[in-house]
C-alpha cells in the first residue's frame, strides 16, 4: 500500500476509532464535556485551560491565578504549555475545561499511534509492521493505565525526533537539524519528566549512529550539533527557569522514588482488570498487577513474543554475514531499539536500595534538579517505544518468510494485542460528570477580587483542591486555593486561617493578603457546617452575598474602627 494522502488520512481515522474502542471501559463517553476524574486529571484540565487564559489575555504564563498571594504560582505545578497549546483552539470556541482534557487525552493516544506508525513505515515501507509499532505505542495497557494523565501518554514527538535526527545524520542539512531541534522542543515542553528521557533518547541515538561509518561526524555536523543543543536549550529556558529556583527545596527523598521504581514483575505481570488478565495468569502463573504507583508497565505477551521473534531473526541473519542494505537499516534501528530498551529499562528500575549495588538512575538522581523526579517507573514510556519497533521488526520477518501470510497473520495479531491490553475496570470506575457549581458564575457579579473556597483540603484529601482549581475557570479570579507537586513555604498560613473561617483571625488574615469573598461548600463539610453559618451571622465580619443550594458567598468586610 502507497503512502497516499489518502491513506494517511484512513490511518489517522482508523487509529482514533480503535483510541476510542479501548478508551471505552474508563471514559465515561454518555457525559463526556463534564465527566472527570479528581484529583490529577482536574489538576491537568485547569493546566491547560491556563495556558489558553494566559495566551488569550496576555497574562504571563507563571502568574497563574492560584496560591494567591504567591506570585509565580505555576512553577508550584508542571506547565506541560507542549499539551495545553494544542486545545486552545477548542477551549476558545467552548471555554470548557473538561472537554478540551478529554479531547487531548484521546488525541494524544491517537497522534502516538500514528507517529510510530510513520517511524516504522520509514523504516520498513510496509504498513502490516507499522500498524503493530502504532498500535504498541498508541493503545497497549500501559499507556491505557496513564491516560488520566495526558502529558503521560502525548508522546508523539519521540518517534519524530529519531526521524528528523536519522534524516539530519544521512544528510548533514540544516533543515533537518532545525525539524529535530523543533520536535525535541515541543516535546520538551510537555513535561520535564519526557524532557529528560528524550534527551536520554538523544544522546543514545548520537552515541549510535556515530559508530556507524557513513554517519561518523566532521567539522559541520559539530558545528550543527553544538548550533541545536543551544538553541534547543536557548527556547527551553524561559520555561524551566522558574523550576530551578525552587529546586534546591523540592528534592524528591530516596524512599519516594523507590516507591515508584517499576521491577520485572511491572512489565510481565497483566494489570489487574485486564480483559485477558485471568486466561494469562492461568496460562502463566503470574498474578495480576496493582495499577497504583504507576508500576504497571505490561506491553502484552504478544508484543513481547514479537519483538522477542524480531530480535532472535535479526541476530541469526546477521550470524549468515548478509550485508544488503536492508539487513544494514534493520541492524542500525534494531540495534538502537535494544540499547534504547535496556537503558530506559534500567533508568526504570529507579534507586538502589540502601547497602545494594548502584543502579543506573543513581547517576542521573544527583544531577542538578533532576532530583526533583519522583517517579522513576516513567521511564517505560522509552521502553514502550523501543519494544514497539523490535515488535514491528518482528512481524515485518514474517511478512519476509510467508508474504501470502503477512495479512491474515497481522490481523490475527492486532485482535490478540487489543484483547490483550483491553482494561475493563468496574463500571463505577468510569469519571462522573462534576459541572462547575452556579454560585462562581456569580463571583464576578459581586465584584469579587480574590476569593478562597472552603473547606480547604489538605489532610490527607488535597487532591479535592484541585475542583476548585477546575471551578476557576469560570471566573479566572485568584484563588487562595491550589493542588500540585508543593505548596508556597506561606501556604499553610493562609490556609490555616482560612480553616478557622469564621472566626476573627481568619478575617484579619483575609484582608491583609487581600483576600474579600469566601465560597462555602456546606456540604462538603462532614457534620454539616450549620454551626459556621450560624457563627457568620452572628458575626460582623463577613456579609452573604449569594446562596445556591448548598453553596454560599460571603464578602469579606472592612475591619471595625
Amino acid at each position: 500500500m502507497k503512502a497516499t494522502p489518502g491513506v494517511w488520512t484512513a490511518l489517522l481515522a482508523g487509529y482514533a476509532a480503535i483510541v476510542v474502542l479501548m478508551l471505552a471501559p474508563v471514559t465515561n463517553f454518555g457525559a463526556y464535556a463534564t465527566a472527570i476524574a479528581p484529583g490529577d486529571a482536574k489538576l491537568l484540565a485547569w493546566t491547560f485551560a491556563w495556558t489558553s487564559h494566559a495566551i488569550f489575555t496576555g497574562t504571563p504564563l507563571f502568574d497563574a491565578n492560584v496560591y494567591y498571594p504567591t506570585p509565580h504560582a505555576l512553577a508550584y505545578m508542571e506547565h506541560h504549555v507542549g499539551v495545553g497549546i494544542w486545545g486552545l483552539p477548542l477551549f476558545a470556541l467552548t471555554g470548557n475545561a473538561t472537554l478540551v482534557y478529554s479531547v487531548l487525552l484521546a488525541a494524544g493516544l491517537t497522534l502516538n499511534a500514528l507517529a510510530m506508525h510513520v517511524f516504522a513505515w520509514r523504516w520498513f515501507r510496509s504498513h502490516a509492521p507499522a500498524l503493530v509499532a502504532g498500535l504498541v505505542f498508541g493503545v497497549s495497557s500501559s499507556r491505557l493505565i496513564s491516560s488520566p494523565h495526558v502529558p503521560l501518554i502525548w508522546t508523539c514527538w519521540l518517534p519524530v525526533i529519531l526521524l528528523t535526527l536519522e534524516r539530519w545524520f544521512a544528510t548533514r542539512q540544516w533543515r533537518w537539524m532545525g525539524a529535530a531541534v523543533a520536535a525535541f522542543v515541543l516535546q520538551a515542553l510537555v513535561g520535564w519528566y519526557l524532557a529528560l528521557m528524550a534527551g536520554l533518547m538523544v544522546l543514545l541515538f548520537a552515541g549510535w549512529s556515530l559508530c556507524w561509518p557513513r554517519l561518523r561526524p566532521g567539522r559541520l555536523v559539530l558545528a550543527q550539533m553544538t548550533v541545536g543543543a543551544l538553541l534547543a536549550a536557548a527556547l527551553i529556558w524561559p520555561f524551566a527557569r522558574p523550576y530551578l529556583a525552587l529546586a534546591g527545596r523540592e528534592e524528591a527523598p530516596p524512599e519516594l522514588a523507590l516507591r515508584y521504581s517499576a521491577d520485572l514483575g511491572s512489565y510481565l505481570y497483566p494489570p489487574e482488570h485486564a480483559l485477558a488478565g485471568p486466561a494469562i495468569t492461568r496460562a502463566t502463573g503470574l498474578p495480576a498487577r496493582k495499577i497504583g504507583a504507576e508500576r504497571s508497565q505490561y506491553l502484552g505477551l504478544v508484543a513481547a513474543i514479537l519483538a522477542a521473534f524480531g530480535v532472535a531473526s535479526l541476530c541469526w541473519r546477521l550470524g549468515r554475514r548478509n550485508t544488503d542494505t536492508l539487513l544494514e537499516t534493520d541492524s542500525f534501528w534494531g540495534g538502537f531499539s535494544l540499547i534504547l530498551a535496556a537503558v530506559a529499562f534500567a533508568f526504570s528500575l529507579g534507586p538502589s536500595f540502601p547497602g545494594s549495588m548502584p543502579r543506573l538512575f543513581d547517576l542521573v538522581s544527583s544531577m542538578p534538579a533532576v532530583g526533583m523526579f519522583r517517579v522513576p517507573a516513567r521511564f517505560s514510556v522509552l521502553v514502550a517505544l523501543a519494544v514497539a519497533a523490535l515488535a514491528a521488526l518482528g512481524i515485518d520477518r514474517i511478512r519476509h518468510l510467508a508474504p501470502k501470510a503477512t495479512l491474515p497473520a497481522t490481523a490475527l495479531l492486532v485482535a490478540l494485542m487489543l484483547a490483550d491490553w483491553a482494561v475493563v475496570p468496574p463500571v463505577n470506575a468510569k469519571p462522573q460528570p462534576d459541572p462547575t457549581p452556579p454560585i462562581y458564575r456569580l463571583l464576578r457579579q459581586a465584584g469579587a477580587h480574590a476569593v478562597v473556597s472552603l473547606p480547604c483540603h489538605r489532610h490527607g484529601d488535597w487532591p479535592l483542591d484541585a475542583d476548585y482549581m477546575l471551578y476557576s475557570t469560570s471566573h479566572w479570579l485568584p484563588i487562595v486555593n491550589g493542588y500540585g507537586r508543593s505548596q508556597p513555604r506561606d501556604y499553610s498560613w493562609v490556609v490555616g486561617a482560612a480553616d478557622a473561617f469564621p472566626g476573627p483571625n481568619s478575617a484579619a488574615v483575609f484582608r491583609r493578603v487581600g483576600v474579600d469573598h469566601v465560597v462555602l461548600h456546606a456540604g462538603r463539610y462532614p457534620d454539616g457546617a450549620r454551626a459556621i453559618l450560624d457563627e457568620v451571622s452572628a458575626g460582623r465580619d463577613y456579609r452573604m452575598v449569594a446562596h445556591d443550594g448548598n453553596d454560599y458567598v460571603f464578602q469579606v468586610l472592612p475591619a471595625r474602627q
